[in-house]
């Protein structure tokens, strides 16, 4: 069982072998910057796609820095997808993903998400 818990301005999920992610949450000028550190598995992502969700129905400019992550579960990648397809049909708001590792942008590219997300 995933449990959650915040710290400052972070959101840690956690499990009981221990810490799954953390989920940062800062403002750079008009932008909100989520710095995820960790293993975005199933069982975190639809937490953190709440918290998406709520940033898309204000209009927000998201910037993900996934640069911490070492895993990234197929429904994590849908979950960035689902986000930029609300943003699309609201008409406001942004997302860009950056500091991809390696790995994950080659299953991105594989999967033709990099095609569908603003990547840096």
């Amino acid at each position: 069982m995933i449990k959650r818990k915040i710290i400052d301005d972070t959101l840690i999920y956690a499990d009981e072998a221990g810490e799954v992610v953390s989920v940062q949450e800062t403002e750079e000028g008009n932008r909100i910057i989520l710095t995820v550190k960790g293993q975005l598995r199933t069982d975190v992502v639809h937490d953190i796609q709440d918290e998406l969700i709520a940033l898309t129905t204000v209009g927000a400019n998201i910037v993900v820095d996934l640069a911490g992550v070492t895993y990234l579960s197929s429904t994590a990648q849908h979950m960035f997808l689902n986000t930029q397809r609300k943003m699309d049909d609201m008409g406001k708001g942004t997302l860009v993903l950056r500091k991809l590792p390696a790995a994950i942008y080659q299953e991105f590219e594989m999967t033709g998400a990099s095609e569908l997300l603003m990547i840096e």
